[in-house]
């Protein structure tokens, strides 16, 4: 979940499934990585 999350994020090519972009990320979401 945190992948797909951080995946959308980083890749504009691939779909936002977890949340939309409009959103911030959230500190509890992304990997301390």
């Amino acid at each position: 979940m945190l992948l797909n999350y951080r995946d959308g994020c980083d890749n504009p090519d691939r779909p936002i499934r977890q949340a939309p972009a409009i959103r911030p990320p959230r500190p509890h979401l992304e990997p301390v990585d």
